[in-house]
């Protein structure tokens, strides 16, 4: 089971659910979103005894409650476009760090 975070991305959740593999493991998984949002983070849930696999994808590499989303609606996905042009500052760096 795939829990995205922030739950009210639904584009995110759609990204999570067509980009996943078979087989992946959460660090392999990681690894393949963060093509398109590079601060994604995988972590499996680890509960006793449960009879099932939880993973809890952060679309920006921790959790938030729902309205933060709607209060920064800017994108965090990187487009193809972008993903491969340096920043402004030559360094490659992300601006809003």
């Amino acid at each position: 089971m795939l829990v995205t975070i922030p739950t009210a991305d639904r584009d995110f959740e759609a990204y999570v659910r067509e980009t996943y593999v078979d087989g992946s493991t959460p660090a392999t998984f990681e690894v393949l979103i963060r093509a398109d949002y590079p601060l994604a983070v995988v972590r499996a849930r680890a509960l006793s005894g449960e009879l099932f696999t939880v993973w809890y994808v952060y679309r920006d590499g921790r959790w938030r409650p729902p309205d933060e989303d709607e209060r920064r609606p800017e994108a965090t996905r990187v487009r193809h476009e972008q993903r491969d042009r340096p920043h402004e500052s030559g360094r490659g760096e992300d601006p809003s760090m």
